[in-house]
């Protein structure tokens, strides 16, 4: 098999585990990922001469890792304590605004050094 081959089969691994774990939320426990990661590195272990076994515990290992790194990004997105909330006080715009037809987009910055995203409508 190709290594251009092997390249976009661990790619579409690695993009179905994003896209089932962005689809369909929190899809499994970190025990399951976990033994399915102790599973695939079994099967390269045992099976290191077979090239085909070894793409398959790979091919594992990067639908885990596409799972388990959307699964740590939506987790901080759904933790963020000013998303949806108004606020008040003093902020310093720190890029430039960006204009589009109905809204503006500025970042901007507090003087305790948090960093905000603002979509304001024009």
């Amino acid at each position: 098999m190709h290594k251009s081959k092997i390249f976009l089969i661990l790619s579409l691994s690695f993009i179905g585990g994003i896209f089932l774990a962005s689809f369909t939320g929190k899809i499994v426990d970190a025990f399951f990922l976990f033994s399915a990661l102790i599973f695939s590195l079994i099967i390269l272990v045992v099976f290191y001469k077979n090239k085909a076994a070894s793409l398959a515990a790979f091919l594992i290992l990067f639908f885990i890792l596409g799972i388990y790194l959307t699964d740590i990004r939506l987790e901080k997105l759904n933790h963020l304590e000013l998303a949806g909330k108004n606020f008040s006080g003093t902020v310093t715009v720190i890029k430039e605004p960006v204009f589009s037809e109905k809204n503006q987009k500025l970042t901007v910055a507090t003087s305790a050094g948090l960093k905000i995203s603002v979509n304001a409508n024009s």
